[in-house]
């Protein structure tokens, strides 16, 4: 072989060997995963200790507000 041969002889093309994915990309993989189940899931209808108690009192004060009404129109 000549020198010119090796100049004009195309670049050999190796594959891009294959790594494996780093700690960091495994991590990000895996929260983007957690994070699109978390869409999915279906959300929990989250009351709070007092909601029943606030619910009972509210009929309550009406009550009470009607019977002033009352005992002042009479």
């Amino acid at each position: 072989l000549s020198i010119r041969e090796l100049q004009n002889a195309p670049v050999p093309i190796r594959p891009p060997k294959i790594k494996p994915p780093s700690k960091s990309q495994l991590l990000m993989e895996k929260l983007k995963a957690s994070i699109e189940a978390d869409k999915l899931k279906p959300k929990k209808d989250v009351k709070s200790k007092l909601h029943n108690l606030l619910i009972v009192s509210t009929p309550v004060r009406r009550m009470q507000s009607q019977t002033i009404v009352d005992e002042n129109e009479g």
